[in-house]
């Protein structure tokens, strides 16, 4: 019984992050949001998904060059078309970031927050798990 409820719980939260992205524009592929996947066992659970939720959330600070391709595959996703061949295009963008760092590091736009629905999804969790445990 308490493993259901975690996976339900594990599924709002999963499906906040994915509200979040779309909220945001931050969805591009739908790659993040399908690797979100969800681990039960009885008493316990886990939200596990790609390492680049980070660079969501807080950004990517400037330093090294991001992947070449990853920003190929974005630009493609996302239907950009200039004048210029998409491989330059991919190589401006991955020199600015290296430069500057992202528009969400650098605070200019906003990443993905759900800390305040995790908070709400948690108390509804423990108020139905209080709820359970007083019928048996």
């Amino acid at each position: 019984m308490i493993s259901q409820s975690i996976s339900i719980l594990l599924d709002e939260v999963r499906k906040a992050y994915v509200d979040d992205q779309k909220a945001k524009g931050i969805r591009a592929s739908g790659k993040s949001a399908d690797s979100l996947r969800i681990e039960t066992k009885e008493t316990s659970g886990a939200l596990y998904g790609a390492r680049y939720f980070y660079q969501q959330k807080f950004g990517r600070k400037p330093g090294k060059f991001p992947p070449i391709s990853a920003i190929l595959d974005w630009i493609k996703t996302k239907g950009i078309q200039t004048d210029i061949p998409e491989r330059s295009l991919a190589f401006l963008i991955a020199r600015k970031i290296a430069m500057n760092g992202t528009d969400i590091y650098q605070r200019k736009r906003e990443g993905l927050n759900v800390e305040d629905k995790i908070k709400e999804l948690v108390k509804e969790f423990r108020k139905n798990i209080v709820k359970d445990s007083k019928v048996r």
